[in-house]
């Protein structure tokens, strides 16, 4: 290969290598300006979605305190309750029978515990019944099984319901 071939090659490779070069700034350069730059927003399209949002939150709060709220003073149901007598049924189980009154100014569903036990305490069982509204003044007497811890139902000798 003569001197003035590789004069040539070495003049085409310098052109490739400054066209290579000034495409990688081009992509440099856009690279950078895509990263750098944000998409413009209108002021009014945010605004006008932070006051539908707050708006949303508005409605929401206003709809749960009117499906949830209660009235403070509004009478409120009380409910008392009294054990009658347990039964024993088998070595590990009682029948107790119970009942509740409500004594308050209002309807209400009474949620109550009745429990079961020996003087010690070391023998015993409770549990919820399920009840339906009571008006003012109404009573509801009902029974229920209650397992008694280590077959302890013999020695059963109080109780309590409480609401």
């Amino acid at each position: 290969m003569s001197a003035s071939s590789r004069a040539r090659k070495k003049f085409r490779e310098e052109q490739e290598l400054e066209k290579l070069r000034k495409k990688q700034a081009e992509f440099e350069s856009k690279r950078n300006s895509f990263a750098t730059s944000r998409p413009k927003r209108s002021k009014g399209k945010i605004a006008g979605f932070g006051c539908l949002g707050f708006l949303i939150v508005i409605i929401g709060v206003i709809a749960i305190a009117s499906i949830f709220g209660t009235d403070p003073a509004a009478p409120k149901p009380i409910f008392v309750g009294h054990f009658i007598n347990a039964t024993v049924v088998n070595p590990a189980s009682v029948n107790v029978q119970f009942s509740v009154t409500n004594t308050g100014k209002s309807a209400g569903v009474p949620s109550c515990w009745v429990k079961v036990q020996d003087p010690s305490g070391a023998y015993h069982g409770e549990d919820s019944p399920v009840m339906s509204s009571l008006k003012p003044g109404q009573s509801f007497q009902g029974n229920m099984n209650l397992i008694v811890t280590s077959q302890g139902a013999a020695f059963v000798t109080e109780g309590s319901v409480s609401c």
